[in-house]
């Protein structure tokens, strides 16, 4: 039994409770008996602050509110990186921008050094690299493509005379290219990278040298 409502008059004594919370039964004492109770007695002494608090109170308790639901986890074997992860252990920073076609389903990154670098000739030049990822309705259209590539390139001079690694993963087939500016460790460092982002049990690399022939593996062996 709360109060829930106090009108207060000039003197402090000289108030009316209201008993709107009050079971009816209750009620018809509370009006036939207009002589102090335990109750009035107490709330006479609690300063008012107490009492707005203790009147807020009254009614059904709220209930708890419902348990956040659970984010749903990525499925296994799916990592999600940012572009950036790609030229991640290199000396130089990179700018990075992303182009994307709806039509075709291609997401190519361009990476560029933020500054510029001096060649053996004494030319100032930046460093680029690309990393285009397509895909496909269906894993073996993916893989169609892959082997086709495959197929094509030189024996001596790979897919573009310079670096290229061609990864199969599932419906998506990436391309990173770097010329052969990059040394093979920093290639073979943006390589690590990018298979980091896929699962290696079910992919298919296709690794071209800069000015030599290319080696099909599987990711695993990477």
């Amino acid at each position: 039994m709360i109060a829930n409502r106090l009108e207060n008059s000039n003197h402090p004594s000289n108030f009316t409770l209201q008993t709107s919370c009050l079971p009816p039964a209750t009620l018809n004492r509370a009006v036939t008996r207009p002589k102090l109770t335990r109750m009035t007695a107490l709330l006479r002494r609690l300063p008012l602050g107490v009492l707005v608090l203790v009147a807020a109170g009254c009614g059904k308790a709220p209930l708890p509110p419902d348990k956040p639901s659970a984010i749903p986890s990525a499925e296994l074997g799916q990592k999600h990186f940012s572009p950036e992860t790609i030229t991640q252990g290199l000396p130089w920073k990179f700018s990075v921008s992303t182009e994307q076609s709806n039509a075709a389903e291609t997401t190519r990154t361009l990476f560029v050094s933020s500054e510029p670098l001096e060649n053996s000739g004494g030319k100032t030049i930046f460093l680029r690299a690309s990393l285009e990822t397509r895909k496909f309705d269906q894993s073996a259209q993916a893989a169609e493509v892959f082997a086709e590539q495959a197929h094509d390139a030189h024996p001596d001079m790979g897919l573009t005379y310079a670096w290229d690694l061609l990864v199969l993963d599932g419906t998506q087939l990436h391309r990173l290219h770097a010329p052969c500016l990059f040394s093979e460790e920093s290639f073979d460092t943006m390589s690590a990278n990018l298979l980091e982002m896929i699962s290696p049990a079910t992919s298919q690399v296709l690794r071209c040298r800069c000015g030599g022939g290319c080696l099909q593996t599987n990711a695993a062996d990477q």
